[in-house]
Formats: structure tokens, sequence, C-alpha cells
């Protein structure tokens, strides 16, 4: 990790994490997908560490939950409870929400706007009909490769295809979205 600044200040990129802050320093175990990229999410100090070094933060929610499945008060309070954590830990202003699981609508996005966030993003990748509070971002997951990164960021063909796994994941993470269903009914 301390090769990051100097990429960082080299390339004149900031990278940009949303964090669920629920999850602050715990593992992965709430995604189906830790049986294959198991691992932990950033703790307080390397949260604050990367701050630091550049690393922009936004929020992915509170719990990471599919925020279409809140009511109104519900909605405002993971989101705002979530924009509070971060902003407390880092001392600034979060403006920033990655929708979890990529799933918004105009109610979330009204109530997100209520809470301070002047940017929210979805799975899609990025095209010009995008709002601020509908605009598509580039993942990056755990499989992805140098060479993967770089297919999404070109302009030909193999952009269509990263697209298309993108599209894929995005809708195989309702897998996860079930299996956090059924853990709380249970």
């Amino acid at each position: 990790m301390d090769l990051l600044p100097s990429l960082i200040d080299q390339f004149d990129i900031r990278p940009h994490v949303f964090m669920p802050t629920e999850l602050i320093g715990k593992s992965n175990k709430w995604d189906y997908s830790h049986l294959l990229f198991p691992c932990k999410h950033l703790n307080r100090e390397e949260i604050r560490r990367l701050d630091e070094w550049g690393v922009e933060f936004g929020s992915h929610g509170h719990r990471h939950v599919d925020l279409r499945s809140l009511d109104d008060r519900q909605l405002f309070a993971e989101l705002r409870h979530s924009k509070g954590i971060l902003e407390d830990l880092l001392g600034k202003t979060v403006t920033r929400l990655s929708y979890p699981f990529g799933r918004t609508d105009a109610r979330v996005a009204r109530i997100a706007h209520s809470v301070g966030f002047t940017r929210g993003y979805t799975m899609k990748f990025p095209t010009g009909s995008d709002s601020h509070l509908s605009t598509g971002r580039i993942p990056i997951y755990g499989y992805d490769t140098s060479l993967s990164v770089r297919m999404k960021l070109s302009h030909g063909p193999w952009r269509q295809v990263e697209a298309l796994k993108v599209a894929i994941t995005n809708y195989l993470s309702g897998g996860t979205i079930l299996l956090n269903t059924l853990r709380r009914q249970s």
C-alpha cells in the first residue's frame, strides 16, 4: 500500500472508495463472493491513511442493503448514518454515494439528495444520459486483472465485453440480496 501515494502523484488520479460503514474492519462474509475472494474491509486507520494520500471516500450505505427495499424513514436514516460516520472519521463533508448493488430509483436518488449527497453512482458504465445522482461508473472487482482494467478503459469492442461482465456481475449480486434477506428472516 505504500506504493499508492507515488502512483497517485505520478498518474494524477484520485481513486474513489465507497465504504459500507457498518462493515468497517469486518470481513466480507455478508457477500456470497467471499467464498471466492475472502477479505476484510478497510479499518478506520487504513481509511484515514488512504484519505491522507488523496484517496476519495464516499458512502456505500451503512449496512449494504438494496436501498429500494427501505421505506422513506429507514432510507433517510441508513444514508444519514453512513454519511455521518464517514464525515466524523475523515473530518470533512462526504458528498458521493455508490448505491449498494448499483440499484437505485428516483425515490432513492431524491432522498440521497435530501441527505446531502450530490453524486450517486450506479453499476452501469457511464453514458451521455447520466445525471448527477445516477452516474455510471466503471467498477473494478477482485477478479479483474491489469488487462481487464485496460479493456474497461478502452473504447473498442473489448470495452463492450467488459461492460457485459459488469452487467452479469451486477445481476448475480441479487444472490447476495436474497441470501441476506433469508438470513434476516431466520
